[in-house]
């Protein structure tokens, strides 16, 4: 308890004439129990898309960082059992959602916000949605134990790689701890 990581993310989609990157920086910070579970505070320090110029990028990053702070409940097999900051995160997707939709029209981009209106809704599938190893997946992934594509020290998980293939694209996602850290007699402010 008390642990205080830093890591980077990095996604790869190659697709047949292109190669799009994501990288993120993300700090974790276990900071109490309750009952068996662990309480994470979850925070994107930063968040970088290859191709910064793509309108779709720059709207993508503006609905992503609606997910840069996130208060989660992690059971002791390292998954998501409950968002903690639900209400937090619905409250801000409003304004971003209004803000994008003011400024970009499109059937397409309407309903893609609403399936994000949608998945908010639901927090069983926001959890499902925070699992995918697009977003904290690599590190909330179930895995408590080093194996052929995560490695773990005491202090928790210190890299992990994992490579999926459709008929379209490869993507690679990759994880490395930057630093992590006990940090003794400190809570975050309620």
């Amino acid at each position: 308890m008390n642990t205080l990581a830093t890591y980077y993310l990095e996604n790869i989609f190659q697709r047949k004439y292109s190669v799009n990157k994501i990288s993120r920086t993300i700090q974790t910070f276990c900071y109490g129990k309750k009952d068996d579970n662990f309480l994470y505070q979850v925070l994107v320090l930063d968040l970088d898309f290859s191709d910064k110029e793509n309108s779709m990028n720059v709207l993508l990053k503006k609905i992503a960082l609606v997910f840069d702070e996130l208060e989660l409940e992690i059971t002791p097999k390292n998954t998501i059992e409950k968002v903690i900051n639900l209400s937090f995160i619905r409250k801000r997707w409003i304004e971003v959602r209004n803000e994008i939709l003011l400024k970009n029209q499109g059937d397409e981009l309407v309903n893609y916000c609403n399936s994000i209106s949608k998945t908010l809704e639901n927090e069983n599938a926001l959890i499902s949605f925070l699992q995918e190893k697009r977003m904290l997946g690599m590190i909330f992934n179930g895995y408590t134990e080093s194996n052929s594509n995560f490695t773990f020290t005491d202090l928790g998980l210190l890299d992990g790689t994992l490579e999926e293939k459709t008929d379209n694209e490869n993507i690679k996602y990759t994880l490395l701890c930057l630093v992590s850290e006990k940090i003794k007699g400190h809570s975050p402010k309620n």
